[in-house]
């Protein structure tokens, strides 16, 4: 830039702001001190010294002045003209030196004096407004335009460099490659555009109906300043019609946290409004799973949320392992099977991709098998905080610290993390009760109180129903509803029986005293459709136990009964198959890696998991009973627990260690190799032991009318 720019800056100042002109004196020049000399020399200032008086003693007879005197004072004369004229000639170049000094100290501040003009805001801002008139003007009148921007069917041509100045999309996309003449944007919105080149070449512009529209741009070009000045509107306008737009801008500045937070819970509060749905195309993929996985997205059930995220993946041409990552996050099992069969099944990306047929798969079993829900733990099946229903792990009956027998019914909310109080059991079930869910209801049987007693919880009715009482008295032993029709069998176990006592001394009569004697029978309950029915005997297990682990075969058509405590006490490693069709027992040749009595054993997706009192976890395949893996959980001793199964966690629930009861609720990774055990998000379950547990889906209402 050259120094005459700046000095017309200069004529163009107001003069309260102008510095002094260089050509004038102020009150502390240094040109004011050098107008006198500063050492005055002899001759400028002379020295008058008074005659002395002559003495009369001593005083020499004067002589007459020799013609060698005269030559000796004119030489003396000669001398001092001489040093005299020295003197001065130093003194002139003392002078020409501070005279320079002041020269150059005079350039340098008329210098320091024009560039604070030039720098000053009244300068500058006049220049750009020149400027910018200047080019509004030759845009006005297409004049050297070098680039067109076609958006929708509108071309725009613009200068590169003032889009270069203002864009960083556009400095990178024309500086990468100088020859490019031509700029497409697709799905763009040529009103939105027409509103940003506005903005860039007057500095201001109004924009009414596509105001999202706009936004989107302005992040999309990365105009920094624009994106600024939106920034400050948006901080005290946040609303339904702007919400995605304030979302998506807050966002990507870390300076506006509360404002990105605010506009999210419009986001997901509103995400289903007209407002917000016309703009879901313009999310990109992380942005639109992050919606999609919050827990309080309202929706009024999760076909609306899938569809959504179908229509984004066709509204921006989603293919390949983008596609598949967001497919492989939508919650296919809470849908219905008429919307997979309709929208999802013939989707190219289900028949192309392996993975996302394997999640339609999933999804179609857990849907055609009611009866079986309980045992899937896929986190596909995670219910929101909008849903209507919610999972919940229930927890009944046993024994409480401090309080004894317990008759209440507690459960927890999965998703929320809160307890609530249900309908409380009838009866006092005692020690040793067997429990199961089938088509999310809760069946209950025997136990040390009554140990005849057959219980179901009506989960949509939230009340308990007493059933048939069971042929055989029992505790400790097992049970299993078998699908299709989901027939209950009961099967081992002990019962206490009446031995005579002896004869006091008094004459009043025995005392009673009970032995444990084992059960063989294995009964099934028949007819038992809306409670009634009757309980009968149909085989006879090999090996009498009690405190076994058992699971029923996927087809139903086998019931594996593995370890368990036999006569002398002791725990056993057998594995005993009852076969359901041909109503036989026989004992399989493979056996448990370790005996073990007080085992729990539970059920989930494709594996039966046990865990034994002393904390090996042993895995089987379910179908054949055969093991997969056994690993041992270290300082893990606890009897009377009781498992389930949350997404792909193990969650261990109360139970004793010696004579303490546990309030400690455990989790075991099932995808971790090490297999350790951690303190569950610190929920503090009912303290008990010996009691029941089930995961069941119940009405969000119900959850509303009592919090435990």
């Amino acid at each position: 830039m050259s120094r005459a720019r700046p000095q017309s800056h200069l004529d163009d100042r107001p003069a309260t702001n102008q510095s002094p002109p260089p050509h004038r004196l102020q009150p502390n020049d240094d040109r004011n001190q050098h107008d006198q000399p500063e050492h005055p020399s002899a001759v400028d200032d002379p020295i008058d010294v008074a005659p002395s008086r002559p003495s009369t003693s001593n005083v020499p007879t004067p002589r007459e002045p020799s013609a060698g005197d005269d030559e000796e004072e004119k030489e003396k004369e000669e001398e001092e003209e001489g040093e005299k004229k020295d003197d001065e000639e130093e003194k002139d170049e003392e002078e020409e030196e501070k005279e320079k000094k002041k020269e150059e100290e005079k350039a340098r501040k008329k210098f320091q004096a024009a560039a604070r003009l030039f720098e000053s805001p009244e300068g500058s801002s006049r220049s750009a407004v020149e400027l910018q008139q200047g080019l509004l003007q030759m845009y006005r009148k297409q004049e050297l335009t070098d680039v067109s921007i076609k958006v929708d069917n509108s071309v725009f041509r613009c200068h590169r460099a003032v889009l270069c100045a203002v864009s960083t999309l556009f400095s990178r996309l024309l500086t990468e490659d100088p020859e490019r003449r031509m700029v497409i944007f697709k799905n763009g919105n040529s009103q939105a555009f027409h509103d940003v080149v506005e903005y860039i070449y007057t500095g201001r512009v109004t924009v009414t109906d596509n105001f999202q529209e706009f936004i989107n741009l302005v992040l999309k070009l990365e105009i920094t300043a624009l994106a600024g000045k939106v920034g400050g509107f948006l901080e005290g306008n946040v609303d339904v019609e702007n919400c995605m737009s304030a979302w998506k801008f807050a966002s990507e500045n870390p300076d506006m946290t509360e404002m990105a937070e605010r506009a999210e819970r419009l986001v997901v509060e509103n995400f289903f409004s007209p407002a917000v749905q016309s703009q879901l195309r313009h999310l990109s993929m992380s942005e639109l799973l992050r919606v999609l996985d919050h827990e309080d997205l309202k929706a009024e059930n999760e076909e609306m949320v899938v569809r959504a995220a179908l229509e984004w993946m066709k509204a921006n041409d989603a293919r390949g392992p983008e596609a598949s990552a967001l497919f492989l996050r939508l919650r296919l099992p809470l849908t219905s099977i008429d919307f997979i069969q309709r929208e999802v099944e013939s989707m190219t990306i289900v028949k192309e991709d392996p993975a996302c047929r394997a999640a339609v798969m999933e999804a179609m079993t857990y849907l055609s098998h009611p009866e079986r829900r309980h045992e899937s733990h896929s986190k596909h099946i995670t219910y929101r905080g909008s849903s209507p229903e919610a999972e919940v792990m229930m927890v009944f009956g046993g024994y409480k610290l401090y309080e004894g027998k317990a008759k209440d019914c507690v459960a927890l909310d999965l998703g929320e993390g809160t307890w609530h109080t249900f309908s409380p059991i009838s009866h006092h079930p005692g020690k040793g009760m067997a429990t199961c869910v089938y088509s999310n209801d809760i069946y209950v049987s025997g136990g040390s109180s009554d140990p005849q007693a057959f219980w179901i919880y009506v989960t949509k009715e939230d009340r308990w129903q007493q059933g048939p009482a069971l042929s055989c008295a029992r505790r400790f032993h097992c049970m299993e509803l078998v699908p299709p029709e989901g027939t209950a069998y009961v099967m081992g176990g002990t019962v206490e029986v009446e031995v005579s006592g002896e004869e006091g001394e008094e004459g009043e009569g025995a005392q009673q005293q009970y032995e444990e004697e084992p059960v063989l029978e294995v009964e099934v309950l028949v007819g038992g459709g809306g409670g009634g029915g009757e309980w009968r005997e149909v085989m006879e297990l090999l090996l009498p136990v009690s405190e076994a682990a058992s699971c029923v075969t996927y087809d139903g058509s086998k019931i594996y009964l593995c370890g368990g405590k036999i006569t002398d006490g002791q725990p056993t490693n057998s594995i005993q198959c009852l076969d359901l069709r041909s109503r036989t027992c026989s004992l399989l040749s493979h056996k448990l890696p370790v005996a073990c009595a007080g085992a729990v054993g539970l059920r989930s997706n494709a594996t039966f998991y046990m865990l034994s009192t002393k904390g090996e976890v042993m895995k089987l395949d379910p179908d054949t009973a055969k093991l997969i893996s056994v690993d041992k959980l270290p300082y893990f001793k606890r009897r009377r627990f009781r498992l389930v199964c949350h997404h792909d966690r193990l969650l261990v629930i109360g139970g004793e260690e010696g004579s303490n009861m546990q309030k400690v609720m455990l989790c075991i990774p099932l995808d971790d190799p090490s297999l350790q055990m951690v303190p569950w998000e610190n929920f503090v379950p009912p303290v008990r032991a010996h009691f029941g547990l089930a995961k069941i889906v119940v009405n969000r209402r119900v959850l509303g009318e009592g919090q435990w």
